[in-house]
């Protein structure tokens, strides 16, 4: 399934992918903000511009390209929307720590002595006179954010320098960076012996601060370990765990093993349900569930009449009302299997997922729930579907991995029945968890729209396969 961002435009979301377009301006300043880097073109300057791939992080690209042209190492602070001067580009502000000189024809210009007339071609004074105007209120605190302001780096670097070396361990003085402010911070650092990742949120995903520490204080397996946390920041230090991730990997064996790790995981934190609650891990529980299921499908009976497309058809009231019920059948049946609600992980896309040898950990655990475990297992084999051929032998052995760690604690039919109830469901856990469909935000995004009836139409797809399959609820 798609992820949990396309359900809804977020911070973090906009200051790691820009807008559909590619052409990003570069306002490139060091000595606290005091020099900024122009190009220069006999007595005319210009601000850098660089072409990033669509679709893909900001930082990472542009970091690279900025080395390969001017030879620098900078670090991103923050992006800017400027639609109204440059419809098909952006502007990304950023810092560079040192005093190195720059190669190339460009220059570092004293941001008191710009002489603005000699700045083009347009709009570029207009996007450099935003990115410093920016810079400044952040500087100075007009504007909140903890990753925007001048050498918050440096307190970083400080920090996880202290932090490791009561592990004995030692930074190499080199970072990569794949996400940036003003409350959101993804950096990796390198170490001597084992990398180190800084991590930092703001809403919406503040909750991931807590959740990240509660998960490490009940020791449960499969997961990142916890280094260090700063509470001002919400931010925390953790080691990396893996040579890859899964979206690198196309052995079943290496599915597997995430299978199991999965499995391992969500037993292990059976007692514990109550503590990840508490620490903002979304609810997600078949009796929460199913109080969304009328309010949700009655939204999305006027989503579906809001539809203008003639394909795919919409669903009717009459065929909503009918899904309604095989939704609350199979909630109330699932609840009676005797299967425990466990840790769940909304986000389960192979990215997330770390290996290194047999062994693999799950990060970014802002779409933690508590909830019942199939779930989970059903979004991973979803991307399992779509990095795969087609191929009926393989998932069933997939499936199998993941079943065969639950016999001990679950009757072989009950297993049977939960896996066969859980496309709908999870699909319905996914959609109704997120308040994406409620009237108030329904028309905030069209996009959301779409994916939301895209979902509701698969579940009544899923419904149809369960009691054409033998289910209890027909009526």
């Amino acid at each position: 399934m798609e992820s949990v961002v396309a359900l809804r435009e977020t911070e973090a979301a906009y200051q790691s992918y820009p807008p559909a377009n590619e052409r990003c301006y570069a306002v490139l300043l060091r000595q606290d903000d005091g020099q900024v880097l122009l190009s220069k073109n006999g007595d005319r300057f210009g601000i850098p511009i660089f072409e990033i791939p669509r679709q893909q992080r900001v930082s990472p690209n542009l970091l690279s390209l900025i080395h390969m042209r001017f030879g620098l190492i900078a670090i991103c602070r923050f992006s800017l929307s400027i639609r109204d001067l440059d419809p098909d580009g952006y502007c990304v502000v950023l810092e560079v720590p040192d005093d190195a000189p720059a190669e190339g024809h460009v220059v570092w210009i004293d941001v008191h002595a710009i002489g603005w007339d000699s700045i083009e071609p347009d709009p570029a004074r207009n996007v450099l006179w935003t990115a410093l105007a920016k810079t400044t209120a952040f500087n100075a605190g007009q504007v909140a954010g903890r990753f925007v302001q001048s050498g918050w780096l440096t307190e970083v670097l400080a920090w996880a320098k202290a932090s490791l070396a009561v592990r004995g361990g030692e930074l190499t003085g080199k970072w990569s960076q794949y996400n940036m402010g003003p409350d959101f911070a993804l950096l990796r650092l390198h170490a001597v012996e084992r990398d180190i990742w800084f991590k930092a949120v703001g809403e919406p995903n503040l909750r991931e601060f807590g959740i990240t520490k509660c998960l490490a204080g009940l020791r449960l397996p499969h997961l990142p370990p916890l280094l260090a946390t700063r509470e001002d920041w919400h931010g925390w230090l953790m080691f990396d765990c893996g040579e890859g991730c899964l979206d690198e990997r196309a052995q079943l064996q290496d599915w597997q093993c995430a299978a199991q790790a999965l499995a391992e995981l969500q037993i292990e934190s059976i007692g514990q349900v109550g503590k990840i609650l508490n620490s903002g891990a979304l609810d997600r529980r078949a009796r929460n569930l199913s109080g969304l299921v009328d309010p949700f499908l009655d939204s999305m009976g006027s989503l579906m009449e809001e539809q203008t497309a003639l394909s795919p058809s919409a669903l009717g009231r009459e065929e909503l009302g009918w899904l309604g019920k095989q939704i609350q059948g199979a909630l109330n049946r699932l609840d009676s299997l005797g299967i425990p609600d466990t840790l769940d992980h909304l986000d389960l896309n192979p990215g997330n997922i770390a290996l290194s040898g047999h062994e693999c950990a799950f990060l970014d655990w802002a779409e933690a729930c508590v909830g019942h475990p199939f779930f989970s297992f059903q979004y991973l084999l979803e991307h399992f579907r779509r990095a795969m051929k087609p191929d009926a032998r393989l998932e069933a052995e997939l499936i199998g991995a993941y079943a065969e760690c639950w016999q001990p604690r679950a009757a072989a039919e009950a297993i049977k029945e939960a896996l066969a109830v859980s496309p709908m469901l999870a699909a319905f856990a996914y959609a109704a968890g997120n308040d994406s469909w409620a009237e108030r935000e329904r028309g905030k995004s069209p996009e959301a729209a779409r994916l939301l009836r895209s979902l509701t139409r698969r579940m009544y797809r899923e419904a149809l396969r369960w009691t054409e399959g033998g289910s209890r609820c027909q009526g």
